[in-house]
């Protein structure tokens, strides 16, 4: 149940765009990819390749918008800001920030 609950809330905040430009450091898991999922130089799939991550990664989202009837977010890897760059909504979740291993 609580899978389920998590699901929906990703869904209704994915699908209003609250996370979108916020400013708030947001972070996203790749979720169900189909062998790796494509991080792009931009909102497109046009777009040159950055790099293949698989499922399970975290990344942390910098802004989102809609491109090509698609939502697109920025995004980077919080222990790696260098790779950067744009990932399709679709297979991604909303996850809590990680908490700090110190």
């Amino acid at each position: 149940m609580r899978h389920f609950f998590i699901a929906i809330v990703a869904v209704a905040i994915a699908a209003t765009g609250a996370f979108a430009g916020s400013g708030d450091a947001e972070f996203v898991e790749i979720t169900g990819a189909a062998g790796a999922l494509v991080l792009r130089e931009g909102p497109t799939t046009g777009a040159a390749i950055v790099a293949r991550l698989d499922d399970g990664t975290l990344l942390r989202t910098v802004s989102c918008q809609m491109a090509a009837g698609r939502k697109w977010c920025e995004v980077k890897l919080p222990e790696d800001a260098a790779v950067k760059g744009w990932v399709g909504m679709t297979n991604l979740r909303v996850v809590p920030a990680p908490t700090p291993t110190n």
